[in-house]
């Protein structure tokens, strides 16, 4: 999916749509915190929400096992904010998952506690979804302190599994601001409508964290929902230090439990939701990453997660198809319109010396002549995106596609 396929919609356009529909009431929404240890960065996270031009319905706040004070402080400083407890850490894709199971409102605003929305966000991104009849927009992310960065305009499903930020560390007047179709989003902001995120079943909770999103996303792709960025909607991305064990701020040693997780949640995309055919038709170039993936495990010393992370598929085997299995039987585009190719995405300060950074970039180069020689073959088409009306199937290609 590219920028050139599509006309950006200019938000001085959606302005005046806001001013045609004054007396229409805006859907509601409810802001969803997931909160580990937040500190002071929740309490700033909901003063910016309290902040917003547009009221929300509610703000929940799904505390995942903090040992902190936070939810102490909460309490205290914040008593109209609802908090559920959940006792232990059970990763974001549960939190979220019991968060919008106690969401009354249309709209689900799914925010991460160290992300700072702009005045205007949630208006321009709930004005976004009514005039579209889209299931999810996301706004631009840009980092601080330095917020003239770009962290995301949204994403793509990568064809290697993973996922692509659109324009990530380019500066903001090197892009143009308005709404595009996306293939993917991060959840640390978006904007999604609650019937159809239950409807296609939420977050997998089997993702813990890492690449949940780029895997509702696909889904909802697949099932035929549009999704959006409207970059004239900007959060603030306070990345401070993070979680002690996960978060790597560019710089200094990569987690070995993140690596595990990452590793191991790309080979769940894959098999949840690659056709077969596709999977023998991006063999070469799948083996190809996973050897390099190999290569760099045994760099860093990961050898022992990228192991696990492959031992985990046979032992989850019977889940792992069942789920593949409802993704499949649903689903109303093909593999070559969800994913999309360009460089492969690295986490800016991974790569160590030089040599490294011109191995990737040729292995890049390699996988994306390789996607552009069989991409048809997968079901692109020139100027074809997965916006279009989903093609509704026979009971005969259905049961094909359970079997595929």
């Amino acid at each position: 999916m590219t920028d050139s396929q599509f006309s950006p919609c200019p938000t001085e356009q959606l302005h005046h749509q806001r001013d045609q529909h004054r007396l229409v009431p805006e859907p509601s929404v409810t802001a969803i915190v997931v909160n580990h240890n937040g500190g002071q960065e929740i309490l700033s996270c909901i003063d910016h929400l309290d902040a917003q031009e547009s009221r929300l319905h509610d703000i929940i706040v799904v505390d995942s096992g903090s040992t902190d004070d936070s939810v102490a402080r909460l309490r205290e400083l914040r008593p109209d904010v609802r908090i559920m407890e959940l006792g232990e850490n059970v990763g974001p894709a549960v939190a979220r998952n019991r968060g919008a199971q106690a969401a009354e409102s249309t709209r689900l605003l799914f925010v991460d506690d160290d992300v700072y929305l702009k005045p205007n966000t949630i208006t321009l991104l709930n004005l976004t979804l009514v005039e579209s009849t889209a299931a999810a927009v996301t706004p631009r992310v840009v980092l601080t302190p330095d917020t003239d960065v770009i962290q995301l305009d949204g994403a793509e499903a990568h064809f290697i599994g993973t996922m692509r930020l659109r324009h990530s560390r380019m500066k903001t007047h090197e892009v143009s601001a308005g709404v595009r179709p996306i293939g993917a989003f991060s959840t640390s902001c978006v904007l999604i409508d609650r019937s159809a995120f239950l409807d296609v079943g939420g977050f997998d909770e089997a993702f813990f964290i890492y690449l949940e999103d780029l895997e509702l996303g696909i889904r909802l792709h697949a099932f035929g929902h549009r999704l959006l960025c409207q970059s004239d909607a900007v959060a603030v991305h306070d990345r401070g230090d993070g979680t002690p064990g996960l978060s790597f701020r560019d710089q200094g040693s990569y987690p070995k439990f993140r690596a595990y997780l990452t590793m191991r949640n790309r080979l769940q995309v894959i098999c949840i939701h690659y056709r077969l055919r596709s999977i023998l038709v991006l063999l070469p170039a799948l083996a190809l990453y996973e050897l390099a993936v190999l290569a760099f495990a045994v760099k860093r010393g990961w050898i022992k997660e990228w192991a696990l992370a492959w031992i985990w598929l046979p032992r989850n085997a019977k889940s792992l198809w069942a789920r593949r299995g409802a993704v499949q039987r649903r689903r109303c585009f093909e593999d070559g319109v969800l994913l999309s190719g360009g460089d492969l995405p690295i986490a800016p300060g991974l790569l160590g010396p030089s040599i490294e950074a011109r191995l990737v970039m040729a292995l890049s180069w390699l996988l994306e002549c390789y996607w552009k020689g069989i991409r048809r073959f997968l079901g692109w088409r020139p100027g074809i995106a997965a916006t279009a009306p989903p093609v509704q199937k026979s009971e005969e290609k259905i049961k094909q596609d359970a079997a595929d």
